[in-house]
């Protein structure tokens, strides 16, 4: 299988929230997961 790690810094959480209505939507993308690192 293929995989990617992606890190994002975002301000808001509608940011990722878009990213997540996207992953969602996109047929190529089988499985994603979100995880929040505390700084």
């Amino acid at each position: 299988g293929l995989y990617h790690i992606v890190n994002v810094e975002a301000n808001d959480d509608a940011a990722l929230k878009e990213f997540d209505r996207l992953s969602k939507i996109n047929a190529d993308i089988l499985r994603h997961m979100i995880v929040k690192i505390d700084a």
